[in-house]
């Protein structure tokens, strides 16, 4: 697993511009742990990496079809 993570970071060190923020999510024994952080600079990377985050914490509270055990996303891609 470390070498998939460690090949996914330098491949996206390859595209143009600087990284400005990133968001890690791992899983274990079914529970989500997160770890995200943005520059100060960038608005939309902190309210992506924000909105993740809260959608992954609580997605019952993210949908509105209550009856939707998987969450708000799923099929809307």
């Amino acid at each position: 697993m470390r070498k998939r993570l460690g090949r996914a970071l330098r491949e996206h060190q390859d595209e143009p511009g600087a990284i400005t923020g990133y968001l890690v999510i791992t899983f274990r024994d079914g529970r989500a742990y997160m770890t995200g952080e943005a520059s100060d600079a960038d608005e939309v990377a902190r309210t992506m990496i924000d909105g993740v985050m809260e959608a992954i914490e609580a997605p019952a509270m993210a949908g509105d079809d209550d009856g939707d055990p998987i969450g708000p996303c799923m099929g809307h891609a």
